[in-house]
């Protein structure tokens, strides 16, 4: 059985963590939580890299 952790909505992956599955398992949802969070804050960051901090201004670094 192969189970694909990248299309697991977060309860699915909590409940691997909680129930009785194999350890190999846990570490699998654990790092899918893991880089689904990298992800958002990277989205985070790309989204607001050229706005200046408490305005709405863009700016552009030279180079």
């Amino acid at each position: 059985m192969v189970l694909d952790f990248s299309k697991a909505t977060k309860q699915q992956l909590f409940t691997i963590i909680q129930e009785n599955c194999p350890i190999t398992y846990k570490y699998r949802a654990v790092f899918e939580f893991q880089k689904r969070k990298e992800k958002d804050i990277s989205r985070k960051i790309s989204r607001f890299k050229n706005k200046a901090a408490y305005s709405d201004k863009t700016y552009y670094l030279g180079g």
